[in-house]
């Protein structure tokens, strides 16, 4: 079964992202959106952080660990439960939106 997330607000974090492109700097750079997506996905997950647990316990705890691992490094257990979700839930949101979005940020930057 395929994950899907319908708690995430993935349009408000595109639309966030988006805000930073520059044609000036970023064409040709097809990777120009990273940095900007890492500091809108936690500038989500702190204003969203009550959504955290709900999506981490919909997509499966070990699934998002393995998850996180597979995108960052070893998933080190923090002292609270709160902190561990929203670790899970940063991995989950890129993957997702990477899954989503990819495209359509790679393409703003092409020369037609």
């Amino acid at each position: 079964m395929t994950f899907h997330d319908t708690t995430t607000d993935y349009e408000q974090i595109l639309s966030a992202v988006k805000e930073h492109y520059n044609i000036e700097e970023h064409i040709g750079d097809v990777c120009w959106f990273h940095d900007a997506l890492h500091e809108e996905i936690d500038a989500y997950v702190v204003k969203y952080y009550y959504e955290a647990k709900q999506v981490v316990l919909k997509y499966d705890v070990f699934k998002a660990i393995s998850l996180y691992e597979e995108l960052y490094v070893e998933f080190e257990i923090e002292e609270t439960p709160r902190k561990n979700y929203l670790k899970l839930y940063c991995a989950i949101i890129k993957d997702e939106f990477m899954s989503r979005y990819r495209d359509e940020l790679e393409d703003m930057c092409k020369i037609i």
